[in-house]
């Protein structure tokens, strides 16, 4: 997760010093763009099975802490999932969008 987040910030920072997209773009096009995005994604991922596996698996445990980790991870996945096939079937096949290197 560490390795996620210091590749999130050296692309948003590659970004802004090559003026090249802001931080909230998402222009496909750009490079920088694609890996800040992707590696957004993993991050958020990897929170997400942190959530998941912090929960207690006693159910006793679980009702006495009221946790609603459980709803969490399950549709903060769907988002993810749902995110990173839409936003690229937007960009290429609605906008017809051509990828720079």
């Amino acid at each position: 997760m560490c390795l996620g987040v210091l590749l999130f910030i050296k692309v948003v920072v590659e970004g802004y010093v090559r003026k090249i997209a802001g931080l909230w773009s998402l222009d496909l096009a750009e490079r920088v763009v694609r890996e800040k995005t992707g590696s957004l994604l993993a991050i958020i991922s990897m929170v997400l099975h942190l959530v998941c596996l912090s929960e207690p698996v006693d159910v006793k445990q679980r009702k006495k802490r009221k946790i609603v980790g459980r709803g969490v991870v399950a549709y903060g996945m769907a988002g993810l999932v749902a995110f990173s096939y839409g936003l690229p079937f937007v960009f290429f096949v609605i906008q017809k969008g051509e990828m720079r290197f």
